[in-house]
């Protein structure tokens, strides 16, 4: 219950654009100005009712299920995934056969293939991005 209240709550900062800045190393890749100068991201997703929140989202804007950017990007240098926004890398949805092509392809998508989850592309693809706005404070373990 808590996790559906907060979702709920975090709807209203959720927002979807084209993303424009598509650098992996570049934090705020929202297309929104306001949601920029406000320090919004490509969303994060910590959990299987956060992914299937997304997903709504982008299927109530869209009427449809599009590949849509989320948060996520590899790090050819730590050689693993991190969000955009500095929180825990702690939940994955990939595709079979997911990630693939190494730093190549270093951002994540969701709605790939017949089960609408995640796939490592090219960043500078232009697709919808789904953008948030941490209301809270970032609760992570520091290593």
């Amino acid at each position: 219950m808590t996790m559906l209240t907060s979702l709920l709550i975090l709807s209203a900062a959720f927002a979807l654009g084209d993303a424009t800045e598509l650098c992996p190393l570049v934090i705020n890749w929202c297309l929104y100005p306001t949601l920029k100068y406000l320090g919004a991201n490509l969303s994060s997703v910590h959990s299987s009712e956060e992914d299937e929140f997304l997903q709504a989202l982008v299927l109530v804007k869209t009427v449809g299920f599009p590949p849509t950017w989320i948060g996520g990007f590899y790090s050819v240098k730590d050689r693993r995934w991190f969000w955009s926004d500095g929180s825990d890398f702690d939940h994955q949805n990939w595709a079979k056969g997911r990630p693939d092509a190494g730093a190549r392809e270093a951002c994540i998508h969701i709605n790939f293939g017949g089960q609408k989850r995640w796939n490592n592309a090219l960043c500078g693809r232009s697709l919808p991005s789904v953008c948030s706005l941490r209301l809270l404070p970032l609760r992570q373990t520091i290593h």
